[in-house]
């Protein structure tokens, strides 16, 4: 199952919006059946806009108000909610990081390794022109907002692993890069 399927499978279980549908692919969005068949059609797309830009103001406004500590913890928080709509899928790899590793790598993810020596994995997303979450335009979103997936990270991986875990933003498509890539260092 992949991103897109997964967060498809999430609105119909009534997880999200069926707007959110319409901002899973921008480029497929009116073509895809699947969503279409769940969403209105393609006369709704102008939300996408609208709650982009709703949302990027939110970030701004978090950030204007609160210190750096705090304005982390609430975006990190956000990507661990976010990553628990998928619990069920990540709890049937709790215990096996190789396969979860292996799994992701035939998805969205180009290179992920586990030197266990260190107790680090390293993951590579695939190159993207923009950023994966459907809430984010790139030409107005804060970069802080990257704390989002570093908070999906730490869930994931805790989750997986059953030991709490740092993650290192490396690279990521609003920093500048032209992918997202983590390190996640397992604590315990």
């Amino acid at each position: 199952m992949d991103r897109k399927e997964f967060l498809r499978n999430t609105c119909k279980l009534g997880a999200c919006a069926c707007t959110g549908m319409l901002f899973m692919n921008r480029s497929s969005a009116a073509t895809d059946t699947a969503a279409t068949a769940e969403c209105p059609p393609d006369k709704d797309a102008w939300k996408l806009d609208f709650v982009q830009k709703r949302f990027a103001k939110l970030v701004d406004i978090v950030d204007s108000n609160v210190d750096e500590a705090a304005k982390v913890e609430i975006i990190e928080q956000l990507g661990r909610s976010c990553a628990q709509i998928g619990n069920e899928q990540t709890k049937k790899y709790a215990g096996d990081i190789d396969g979860f590793l292996k799994y992701v790598q035939t998805q969205w993810v180009e290179k992920a390794e586990y030197d266990k020596k260190k107790n680090e994995i390293t993951v590579f997303d695939k190159p993207q022109q923009a950023c994966f979450c459907p809430f984010v335009n790139g030409e107005i979103m804060s970069e802080d907002f990257c704390n989002c997936s570093k908070g999906w990270q730490k869930q994931t991986y805790e989750t997986i692993l059953g030991k709490k875990v740092d993650v290192e933003i490396l690279s990521s498509i609003l920093r500048g890069g032209d992918r997202c890539s983590f390190k996640i260092k397992v604590l315990g």
